[in-house]
């Protein structure tokens, strides 16, 4: 299974980028 770097670097953001929203809503409710 061929991996390339720029679909890794995707998915790295796409999770990176659903941490901060995810964290950044709990800090607008508390």
């Amino acid at each position: 299974m061929q991996i390339c770097p720029e679909t890794v670097r995707k998915s790295i953001r796409n999770v990176l980028n659903s941490i901060y929203i995810y964290f950044y809503q709990i800090n607008k409710s508390s």
